[in-house]
């Protein structure tokens, strides 16, 4: 716990604790941040591009947005549903611009349902966290490929603490294929990162 709060200090955001949904319909799972220890693991065995753009789908209040940008410096871009955990998302890059001054293209934050956003061109690395129910996600991954059809590109995506579910539905209904499996010695099996690549 005292990593997880000095690292928030460090990059001048506030991403600890968690929020539930309850009541609350589209499919949402409760607000947790990824754990810096993951963070740290990932970054130690997964190679981010130098064109690499990361799209993090239910990017809460973006503490895998602030803290990728800050150490690796790459665009970096946060969908988020829920009002209240955007409006935190908000205040957290306002005070990670004002600690870590870059410019604002880098970090963008967007407020709308995770199926309904337009993938990019240029976005290529996509992050998720459980965020949602498997028929939103099943949607998310449609529109990425969709993308791919229109800009051929290497795409990855990210799962961390991988839903089952996930992983059939992107063996058995698409064309990513699995690249890379990451853990480091946690005491939960199923806290890993799968890593599945289009190209």
């Amino acid at each position: 716990m005292l990593c997880e709060r000095a690292m928030d200090n460090k990059l001048g955001i506030k991403t600890r604790g968690i929020r539930e949904y309850v009541g609350r319909n589209h499919g949402f799972n409760r607000y947790e941040a990824t754990s810096y220890r993951a963070l740290k693991a990932l970054l130690s065995h997964y190679r981010f591009a130098k064109n690499s753009r990361l799209v993090d789908f239910g990017c809460g209040k973006g503490r895998v947005l602030f803290y990728l940008h800050h150490r690796l410096g790459i665009p970096v871009v946060g969908v988020e549903g829920d009002h209240e955990t955007y409006l935190d998302a908000l205040r957290n890059k306002a005070s990670y611009q004002a600690k870590h001054p870059h410019p604002q293209e880098d970090i963008i934050l967007e407020y709308c349902f995770a199926e309904v956003y337009k993938i990019k061109p240029d976005e290529n690395v996509f992050f998720f966290f459980n965020p949602f129910d498997l028929v939103t996600f099943r949607e998310v991954v449609l529109n990425i490929i969709e993308s791919y059809g229109l800009y051929p590109r290497r795409m990855d995506i990210i799962l961390y603490y991988p839903y089952p579910d996930y992983e059939k539905f992107l063996w058995h209904n698409t064309d990513f294929k699995p690249r890379q499996k990451i853990s480091w010695g946690a005491s939960d099996k199923y806290e890993k990162f799968l890593i599945f690549r289009l190209e």
